[in-house]
């Protein structure tokens, strides 16, 4: 999961200094447990040291902190905190997603991401190319949509995506599904083929193309007997 671009620049947390007079923190995203554990020790203290926008910003990276060590109840504690400081910012939405997801909740999921992408939408203009956090927004929104059979959703979210990734390998495979879903069986095949002419050894995508051939009569020359076995069979 991607890091709230709130508290995360260019693979680095936000400067706390600028928020708080205290030190930086140091960056999660290649840290072990324990240097997760450390840093919670050092929010604690700008937590406590802050109040208002900033508390709730420290609160929601905290929380995504505790998700990561797997402490699910405190980061909802810190949640449900940062959301009664009545401000309104993407990270806390994608954050509760994430827990939402934990309890299976996913329609749930969805509605917080939706309110991420709108926030992250406000006052941002249109000739500004999306980052990589609201991208990675509308790819959690096409799955999940993907999931509750809300295809037309899905394809737009992940053709969004595809407009500034159009190499994304695992995007054109869940885009080839949905119109695989939807019955648009043209259509699928040829983002499956997609995916294979940009990782010729993505093995789901060539199963794919397999199945389509086979049960079309077509030959499939690019997948190995093994392979082929396994497409007959699934």
């Amino acid at each position: 999961m991607p890091e709230p671009p709130e508290l995360v620049k260019h693979g680095k947390v936000a400067s706390s200094q600028r928020l708080s007079g205290t030190p930086s923190l140091p960056s999660a995203d290649q840290c072990s447990g324990k240097c997760f554990e450390l840093e919670i020790e050092e929010l604690n203290k700008v937590i406590h040291a802050n109040s208002g926008m900033m508390k709730s910003i420290f609160l929601c990276r905290r929380a995504a902190l505790y998700l990561k060590l797997g402490c699910f109840n405190d980061a909802k504690a810190d949640l449900e905190e940062a959301e009664g400081q009545k401000h309104q910012f993407a990270a806390l939405h994608w954050q509760k997603h994430i827990l939402l997801l934990l309890e299976n909740r996913v329609s749930e999921a969805l509605s917080q991401v939706e309110k991420t992408i709108e926030l992250m939408l406000l006052g941002r203009s249109k000739k500004t190319p999306p980052s990589n956090f609201l991208l990675d927004a509308y790819r959690a929104r096409g799955y999940l949509s993907q999931q509750l059979g809300r295809y037309e959703l899905a394809l737009q979210s992940y053709e969004m995506v595809l407009l500034f990734r159009p190499r994304e390998s695992r995007t054109l495979l869940n885009l080839g599904e949905v119109h695989e879903q939807m019955g648009n069986l043209e259509a699928a095949v040829a983002r499956f083929n997609e995916v294979i002419n940009v990782d010729g050894q993505n093995i789901p995508a060539k199963l794919k193309v397999a199945k389509h051939h086979i049960h079309t009569g077509l030959e499939a020359s690019f997948i190995d007997a093994d392979d082929l076995f396994v497409a007959v069979t699934t």
